[in-house]
C-alpha cells in the first residue's frame, strides 16, 4: 500500500524535528495553528479579564470608584466579549457614570453588548429604564436587540412600559409579538394569553372581551410545550 503523501510529509517533519530539538524541547512541538500566543508580563488576556468582571459583579460590594474606572475601559477596548462583561458590572451600579455607559452602549456596534446593555436597563429598572428600552424599540433593527428590550421592559414591571409593548404587537414578526406580549403580562400581572386584539383593548384602557386564562390552562399549555 503506498502511503499518504500528508502522512510521509509528517514522518519527514517529525524526525527533523526529533533530530534537531532537544529532548526536553520534543514535548513542546505544535503544528502553527496550534501555537498558544505567549503570554506578556503585567499585561491580562481578555479571559483573565473576563474572569475578574465576573467576579467583581457577583460580589456584595463595590470598590469606590469602580463606575469611573469601568466608564474609561469600555471606551478603549477593543474585545467585545470584555465590553459585554463590563457592562454586566454596571448594571449592578447605581451611579449615574454607570447609567451614563448603559445609555452609551446601546449605540456599540456589537449586537451582544446591546442585548447586554438592554438586559442591564431592565435589571435596572425604573422610569429612564423604560426610556431608554422604548428608543430601542422603536430605533433599533436587528430583532435580537429589540428582543431583548422588549424582554427587558417586562423586567421593569413599570406601568409605563405598557404602551411601548402594546405598540410592537403591530410588529409583522410574531416572535417579537409573543415577546411583548409576555412582557405585558409580568408589567400588567394579567393573562389573556396571545389574544392580539385583547391586549390591544387592555392598553386601550378598553374592557377586554377575552376572560383571563386560568391556572390551569396555564399549565396545561406549559405541559404540552
Amino acid at each position: 500500500m503506498r502511503m499518504p503523501i500528508f502522512a510521509l510529509m509528517l514522518g519527514v517533519l517529525l524526525a527533523a524535528l526529533g533530530c534537531a530539538q532537544p529532548a526536553s524541547e520534543k514535548l513542546a512541538f505544535r503544528f502553527p495553528w496550534q501555537q498558544v500566543p505567549e503570554k506578556i508580563p503585567g499585561v491580562k488576556t481578555p479571559r483573565e479579564r473576563i474572569d475578574e468582571l465576573d467576579q467583581l459583579a457577583e460580589s456584595k460590594s463595590f470598590p469606590p470608584g469602580t463606575a469611573e474606572g469601568l466608564a474609561r475601559e469600555i471606551q478603549n477596548e477593543q474585545d467585545p466579549q470584555v465590553r459585554l462583561h463590563i457592562v454586566r458590572v454596571m448594571a449592578k451600579l447605581t451611579d449615574r457614570q454607570a447609567a451614563a455607559v448603559l445609555h452609551a452602549g446601546l449605540e456599540d456596534p456589537a449586537e451582544s453588548v446591546r442585548v447586554a446593555c438592554c438586559e442591564a436597563w431592565g435589571e435596572r429598572g425604573g422610569s429612564e429604564a423604560v426610556e431608554e428600552l422604548t428608543t430601542v424599540l422603536e430605533a433599533e433593527s436587528n430583532i435580537d436587540v429589540r428582543m431583548a428590550a422588549a424582554k427587558a421592559l417586562g423586567v421593569t414591571k413599570q406601568p409605563a412600559a405598557v404602551k411601548p409593548l402594546s405598540e410592537v404587537l403591530a410588529d409583522s414578526d410574531p416572535a417579537i409579538q409573543r415577546r411583548a406580549i409576555d412582557s405585558l403580562k409580568n408589567v400588567s400581572g394579567k393573562d389573556y394569553g396571545y389574544d392580539l386584539q385583547a391586549w390591544r383593548q387592555y392598553a386601550a384602557g378598553e374592557n377586554v372581551q377575552k376572560q383571563e386564562v386560568s391556572i390551569a390552562e396555564r399549565v396545561r399549555g406549559w405541559v404540552k410545550r
